[in-house]
């Protein structure tokens, strides 16, 4: 086993934090894959869940038509386990095109659920909220370490040589969606009747429907990410609101 001299670790470090400096070069792209809204044909008579429509002239938000009124959260199925099994199925999905899975972390929870919640309660799926906040307004990057976005090994690496990020931010997307529990539906993948009934089959909903969608779908499989968080928002009315939020930081850790 080599010892490594004091020089040689300095050397080492010099050369991580030269090339951290670099990623000034990648661009923040919040947003910039955002994706249509798929999987809203109901069979049911219309009086449980809402239907949603595209907004004229605005190619990536849909609104309940008529009058919504969130009738507040339901607590029979746990988010938190939706949104752990839509990370799942995202790295089937990844994984059967030959990619990296992305590690599920949890800095943009937060974000992401109170963006599905703004849905829910103001009756729309997209990306400009309620406030006329865009994905990259409410990302609020320059409160959150860039670090967020490498994988646990790469910060563990980092931490260890001693490297630090200071220029330079991520790459971001978002992916926003619905679906509905308890009530018929048309899987937008399968063409099938379904029935939402647990936790899982929300999950296996929500990530059909995206992988449908041209934008969507390349935002699952883009492999500029590292990492991907997921934030839902169960409502009484039988529909279950949710954001996804990925990021990637492309640097070189010797």
């Amino acid at each position: 086993m080599r010892n490594e001299s004091d020089t040689d670790r300095a050397d080492g470090a010099n050369v991580a934090v030269t090339a951290l400096k670099l990623i000034a070069a990648v661009v923040f792209i919040g947003g910039m894959t955002f994706a249509l809204v798929v999987g809203y044909a109901h069979l049911d008579d219309g009086s449980e869940t809402p239907r949603f429509e595209q907004v004229e002239g605005e190619e990536f938000r849909f609104e309940v038509v008529g009058d919504w009124e969130n009738p507040g959260p339901y607590d029979g199925y746990d988010r938190a386990e939706i949104e752990s099994i839509v990370a799942e199925y995202t790295n089937e999905e990844r994984a059967a095109e030959g990619l990296e899975e992305l590690e599920y972390r949890d800095e943009f929870v937060d974000v992401s659920r109170t963006h599905s919640e703004d849905m829910a309660d103001n009756g729309y799926v997209g990306h400009v909220d309620s406030q006329g906040r865009s994905f990259d307004d409410r990302i609020e990057f320059e409160d959150t370490d860039a670090e967020v976005c490498l994988t646990t090994p790469e910060r563990d690496r980092l931490e260890e040589i001693g490297g630090e990020i200071t220029d330079g931010r991520p790459s971001v997307g978002e992916n926003a969606g619905a679906t509905f529990y308890e009530v018929e539906i048309e899987d937008e993948r399968t063409g099938e009747e379904i029935v939402n009934e647990n936790e899982d089959d929300i999950a296996r909903s929500l990530v059909n429907d995206w992988m449908e969608s041209p934008a969507h779908r390349d935002n699952i499989l883009s492999e500029e990410w590292n990492t991907v968080s997921v934030g839902v928002y169960v409502s009484e009315g039988k529909t279950v609101f949710a954001t996804q939020v990925f990021c990637g930081l492309d640097i070189d850790i010797p």
